[in-house]
C-alpha cells in the first residue's frame, strides 16, 4: 500500500521498475511514481462515506462523512500510542467504493479491519443508545470482534442522557443477501478472510444525538470506547454480547459501489519525449494534422490504438527483435504528458515490447501513421 504526497491511501498491485501500478480510490488503475510505501498494519480503520456520499447528516449540518473520519483518527491515534500499527482507508474527504476499501485491508494483511460509522433513519425511542455492529456472518472471530466492540461503545455512549433512537434489535448481527448467501455489507464482504466489523455507534438523524455527536470531547470517548474493544479483542478470548445472529434479505445497498465514481487528482503528469528522422516526423506531422491534433496528441492516440487493435485480435504485447525497434532520437521532438492513470496504458505496452515509454509512443506514432496512408 501507498500514501501518496497528497494523502491518498492507495493499493500496491503490482511493483514494476517503471513505478508502482495502484489500484485508485474509485477502484480502477494508475502508476505513482512517488508515496510513502506501507506493508503491513496490525489494524485497519475504515472511515465509512467521503466524498459525494455524506451518509446521514444531522439537523446541525454534521454530515457522517466528516464525523467517521475525526473519530477514526482519534482511533488510529489511540491505538497508535499503545504500540499498534494503524492505517486509516482514507485521511480526506475522498470517495470510495468498498471493494476499494476491501482491498486496502486485504493488502495490509490486519489482525483487525473495522469501519466506522454513524446511523441514521430510525425514530423509536430508546431507553438505551441505538448502537449496531455488523460482522461477517460466516467468521465467529468477526462475531466476537462486534460483540466486544458493542459492549465498549454502548457503555461509553450510556453515560450520557440523551433522548436515544434504537431499533428492538440493537446489538451485533449479520446479514446475508438473499441471492447469494454473501455478506450484504461492501466492507464485511470484501476483505473475507480479515476479522472486520461495521460499528454504528450512534444515530446522527436524531437531532439530540446529532447534538451530542458534534461535541469533540464526546468524539474522543467513543474513539476510546472503539480503541478499547480492539485492544480486547487482540488481547483476550472474550465472547462479547448482544448476538442476534444472521439475517437474509433481498436488500440492496446504493452507497459504496463504483457506479459513477471519479477519481480524484492522483499526482502529477509525467512527460515524455520521442524523437523522429526528418522522414519520420514528415509522416507523424501529416498524420496527425489530417485528424486536427499536433504530434504530441497523436502520440498517445497512437498508444491507444495499438491497444484497441491488440486486445481486439486477443494478442499479447511481446518483445520486439532488435531490427525492430525504433531509434532512441531525432531531430524533431514531441512531447506527451500523461496521467497517472493513463500512464498505466503506455507503461504496460512499453513493457510488453520491452521498448522504452519514449520509444512506445514513437513506435505506436509511426505504425498509426502507416494504418492512416492505407486508407
Amino acid at each position: 500500500m501507498v500514501i501518496t504526497d497528497s494523502e491518498l491511501v492507495l493499493p500496491v498491485r503490482e511493483e514494476r521498475g517503471w513505478g508502482r501500478l495502484v489500484g485508485t480510490p474509485c477502484g480502477w488503475e494508475a502508476v505513482v511514481a512517488s508515496g510513502v510505501h506501507i506493508a503491513a498494519a496490525d489494524v485497519v480503520i475504515d472511515p465509512g462515506h467521503g466524498g459525494a456520499e455524506p451518509g446521514a447528516v444531522g439537523a446541525n449540518g454534521l454530515a457522517e462523512k466528516d464525523l467517521n473520519l475525526e473519530v477514526a483518527k482519534l482511533v488510529r491515534d489511540d491505538l497508535e500510542a499503545r504500540g499498534y500499527a494503524t492505517v486509516l482507508t482514507r485521511t480526506t474527504d475522498v470517495r470510495m467504493p468498498t471493494v476499494t476499501r476491501g482491498e486496502i485491508a486485504l493488502a495490509l494483511a490486519p489482525e483487525v479491519f473495522v469501519s466506522i460509522h454513524h446511523n441514521g433513519g430510525v425514530t423509536r425511542r430508546s431507553r438505551d443508545p441505538g448502537t449496531e455492529v455488523f460482522h461477517q456472518a460466516d467468521s465467529p472471530e468477526s462475531q466476537r470482534l462486534a460483540g466486544i466492540l458493542f459492549e465498549e461503545v454502548q457503555s461509553a455512549l450510556s453515560q450520557y442522557d440523551v433522548a436515544w433512537v434504537g431499533t428492538p434489535s440493537l446489538g451485533t448481527k449479520a446479514f446475508e443477501r438473499e441471492r447469494d448467501g454473501k455478506d450484504l455489507f461492501g466492507v464485511l464482504r470484501h476483505p473475507a478472510g480479515v476479522p472486520s466489523a461495521l460499528v454504528e455507534a450512534a444515530y446522527l438523524s436524531n437531532p439530540p444525538e446529532a447534538r451530542l455527536l458534534a461535541d469533540p470531547a464526546v468524539q474522543a470517548v467513543e474513539a476510546r470506547a472503539i480503541a478499547d474493544g480492539i485492544v480486547r479483542f487482540l488481547t483476550t478470548e472474550d465472547p462479547g454480547s448482544g448476538h442476534h445472529g444472521t439475517f437474509v434479505t433481498g436488500r440492496i445497498l446504493t452507497t459504496g459501489s463504483q457506479h459513477d465514481c471519479k477519481d480524484p487528482p492522483l499526482g502529477a503528469s509525467q512527460l515524455y519525449a520521442s524523437g523522429y528522422s526528418d522522414e519520420e516526423w514528415a509522416a507523424v506531422r501529416a498524420a496527425s494534422a489530417g485528424r486536427g491534433e499536433t504530434p504530441a496528441q497523436f502520440q498517445k492516440l497512437g498508444v491507444q490504438v495499438v491497444a484497441f487493435l491488440m486486445g481486439l485480435a486477443g494478442m499479447e504485447a511481446r518483445p520486439l527483435r532488435a531490427s525492430q525497434r525504433p531509434s532512441e532520437g531525432g531531430a524533431n521532438e514531441a512531447v506527451s504528458e500523461w496521467s497517472p492513470s493513463e500512464l498505466v496504458l503506455l507503461a504496460r505496452l512499453a513493457d510488453g515490447f520491452g521498448l522504452t515509454r519514449e520509444q512506445m509512443q514513437k513506435f505506436a506514432a509511426l505504425g498509426f501513421a502507416y494504418l492512416l496512408s492505407l486508407s
